[in-house]
């Protein structure tokens, strides 16, 4: 949902919960808007936070911009793209706060046939590449970076974070184009929330897919909570509870190849 032109702030996020973000600089407005533009599946009655970017020097300068929460400086002094990545930011701590019944995980999420496999990589950016590259596979993406979890279910809502790309630029062969931030639309099928068939460990060490013990599950999705403190604490105790619904397994990934054909055979196993 986007406001016209100078008439109001435009609003981001995930369900309920929304950022309202106003900005009177045109070009940076439209910039946001196309980076963020996965990020607008906002209910009608969300009660949206407010953000504004506030330009806070000259024009020549290189990073004239602050972002602002509650009236209050967030960060300043930061360049256009810098803009996007913290806004991005913003987006995905209100998503974690204002669904305290979902569990957020920095892992990868792909679907395919209306089921869901989460990536619970050693890295965040071990997630990132696998899911991304799954997706290049015919996989449809949940997310790269960041999933929520709904253990009662056993289901996964997607948060589509942009992701690192040159549209027309260095993927489709110019090396002179200059990688940024741009909507995972752009370079995968978004898929939607679905039933969880498999919470995946990828491990670099040969043979078939093994499972993972109910405290070995338990503690894989601990170690990948992107929250931490008192709501940590609160979320592994609702996973202990349902921890028995969720299906670990810790899977060879050698190669894109490899992890495809895995992940196709564990999810035709389980059909």
């Amino acid at each position: 949902m986007t406001s016209p032109p100078g008439t109001g702030p435009d609003l981001y996020g995930v369900g309920p919960a929304a950022l309202a973000v106003q900005c009177d600089d045109p070009g940076l407005r439209a910039s946001i808007g196309s980076v963020l533009q996965d990020l607008r599946d906002v209910a009608p009655d969300a009660d949206a936070d407010q953000a504004s970017v506030r330009r806070q020097g000259p024009a020549w300068a290189q990073s004239p911009w602050s972002v602002w929460r509650h009236d209050q400086p967030r960060i300043v002094g930061i360049s256009g793209p810098d803009v996007v990545t913290v806004l991005v930011g913003e987006v995905a701590g209100l998503v974690v706060e204002r669904s305290p019944a979902l569990v957020p995980l920095r892992a990868g999420a792909v679907e395919r046939d209306g089921r869901a496999v989460v990536l619970l990589g050693r890295s965040e950016i071990e997630s990132s590449r696998l899911a991304l590259g799954l997706a290049e596979r015919g996989w449809d993406l949940l997310g790269d970076a960041l999933v929520l979890l709904d253990p009662t279910e056993a289901a996964v809502t997607p948060f589509w974070c942009p992701v690192e790309g040159a549209p027309g630029g260095v993927a489709a062969g110019d090396e002179a184009a200059e990688p940024g931030l741009v909507p995972a639309s752009s370079v995968a099928s978004l898929a939607g929330r679905c039933p969880l068939a498999a919470l995946v460990v990828p491990t670099s060490t040969p043979g078939e897919p093994e499972r993972l013990a109910e405290a070995e599950t338990l503690a894989e999705l601990a170690e990948h909570l992107a929250v931490v403190g008192p709501r940590a604490g609160a979320h592994v105790s609702a996973l202990a509870d349902t921890v028995g619904s969720l299906t670990g397994f810790r899977v060879h990934v050698g190669d894109l190849e490899q992890a495809d054909a895995s992940l196709t055979r564990l999810l035709q196993a389980g059909s």
